[in-house]
This record gives structure tokens, sequence and C-alpha cells, in this order.
């Protein structure tokens, strides 16, 4: 699940992720995760769209995180919960792994500052269960891509 993802060719968003849905990110950056609060950062939600899986499709956690390295995290979010702080998730395909049924991009809002509000709002209030990355493992990467 990379962050920046697009909707198709044609420009137009997928169909929405119903509210009762739960959605499925993995954490694949040092900075995703705050180890002295042991707790996900809201940069894991900061991008203009990010990559989720919907947990119904998906099945189980472990469908989602074994598409990454070794002591990947995870974080899940209520659908409907996210979508209070303006974030729309849309089931569209996942251009790194086409056979992912599950996939689904996550769109937070246009303006920057409402961005990074929503994206704290999400890490302080929304996420349900989380798996910790193992960081000293080597599962996930300094940096996100730009």
């Amino acid at each position: 699940m990379s962050s920046g993802a697009s909707p198709d060719a044609g420009g137009t968003k997928g169909p929405p992720v119903a509210n009762q849905e739960d959605l499925q990110r993995a954490l694949t950056y040092n900075k995703w995760w705050v180890e002295e609060e042991q707790r996900v950062s809201s940069a894991a939600f900061s991008f203009p769209d990010f990559s989720v899986d919907i947990a119904s499709i998906a099945g189980s956690e472990d469908y989602t995180i074994r598409r990454f390295a070794s002591g990947t995290g995870l974080v899940v979010l209520n659908c409907g919960a996210v979508r209070g702080e303006g974030c729309h998730a849309c089931k569209e395909k996942d251009q790194n792994h086409p056979d992912n049924e599950a996939h689904a991009n996550a769109y937070m809002p246009t303006s920057g500052g409402h961005r990074k509000r929503a994206a704290k709002a999400i890490a302080e209030k929304h996420c349900k269960k989380v798996i910790k990355p193992d960081i000293a493992a080597g599962a996930t990467h300094p940096e996100p891509p730009t």
C-alpha cells in the first residue's frame, strides 16, 4: 500500500466504502510510529491520499501486512469515523498489487491545514487496533516517498 496513489486513469474515484467498514493501514515507515509514546503518528495519514485495505474483504490483518516486510505494523480505523474527519475512502485498484481486491484509497481534505488537523484527529482518536511495527527489525523505512 503506497501513499500518493491516484484514481484510475480517467481521473474518477471508485465507489465509496461504507461507513460501517473497517480500514487497515500498513505502518511501513519509521516516522509513522512514535516509539516513545507507543502510538501511531499523524504522519501515517498526512498525504492527500493513502492506501488501505477494506477489512471485510481482506478477511484478516495478516492479509494486509503479509505484502510488506516482516515486522510491518498495522492500524485499524473505522471508515465512518475517519469520514467524520473529512477523509473519504473509495474502493479502487491497487497499482502495486493488482490482485488485491480489498484495496481502497483514503482521500484526505484538500487544504493543507484541514488535512493536517484531520490526520492528527485520526491518529489520536480513531485508531481502533494497532499492531506495533518492529522498527528494530528493519521492517519500516526511514522516510516515505515524497
